[in-house]
């Protein structure tokens, strides 16, 4: 699957990248390494789940349901990767 970037390029789609995002603001909420693995696990498999026959997404829709997926697990966590795309 391919991820449509605001800018208009295409790139792959990465299972770790989206992991090691999550797995980050998981830490930054101060979440001990183990309870960050299991909701950056959790979260991503049901992304894939989510994102199972489609062969593009958008970027932005990408994020955004990762982040309501994030809310369900953590409200701070989803604040945390939302903030942390506006700071980067």
């Amino acid at each position: 699957m391919k991820i449509l970037k605001k800018d208009g390029h295409e790139e792959v789609f990465k299972r770790d990248k989206t992991y090691s995002s999550i797995y980050k603001s998981c830490l930054n909420a101060n979440h001990d390494k183990d309870t960050a693995k299991r909701i950056a696990s959790n979260v991503t498999n049901e992304l894939i789940k989510h994102l199972m026959g489609k062969k593009f997404v958008k970027s932005e829709t990408l994020f955004k349901y990762i982040a309501t997926l994030l809310e369900k697990h953590d409200q701070d966590v989803a604040l945390l990767y939302e903030t942390h795309r506006d700071v980067n």
